[in-house]
């Protein structure tokens, strides 16, 4: 009886050992891949800090802080302080994080002539306003209109 009884505490010192190598290979490999894929988001991370271009970084930037303010002026009782915010130039220059300052319109009419927008010359639809850089010549025709007579055309004198 003695025999069996050694063969069991055998088999069962033999299972420990086994099932403490299993586990110390699962903990080696555990290690190695988790090693790998350290290595491999930080080389992606790297390849995607060196691809994008500053400009975007600081777009992004940008657009977090103004989305912030956008958020802050929102939350005010006031509804009118938003457009006092957008029409404020003076504050734009102030706060812009860019050497150029932001014009969202400018206050100036672009008056249509023989040269530059016949077909619009007294037409009451004619806006000839800049936004951002951009004329908007009307709303029926944003970019103008080719021919020397636009067919939306309409006087500015009241029937």
């Amino acid at each position: 009886m003695d025999n069996w009884e050694q063969q069991l505490i055998n088999w069962l010192n033999q299972a420990e050992n086994n099932f403490y190598n299993f586990c110390e290979e699962v903990s080696q490999e555990w290690e190695n891949t988790a090693s790998k894929t350290e290595k491999f988001i930080d080389n992606i991370t790297e390849e995607i800090e060196s691809n994008i271009p500053a400009e975007i970084n600081n777009l992004m930037v940008t657009m977090d802080d103004f989305v912030e303010e956008l958020i802050t002026i929102l939350a005010q009782e006031d509804p009118f302080h938003l457009l006092e915010y957008f029409l404020d130039e003076q504050r734009l220059g102030e706060n812009s994080q860019t050497d150029h300052n932001i014009v969202w319109f400018e206050e100036e009419k672009v008056t249509p002539n023989a040269e530059f927008h016949p077909a619009c010359v007294g037409c009451q639809n004619y806006h000839g306003r800049k936004y951002n850089g951009n004329l908007l010549v009307c709303a029926i025709h944003p970019y103008g209109w080719t021919d020397e007579s636009c067919p939306d055309w309409e006087s500015l004198e009241k029937k």
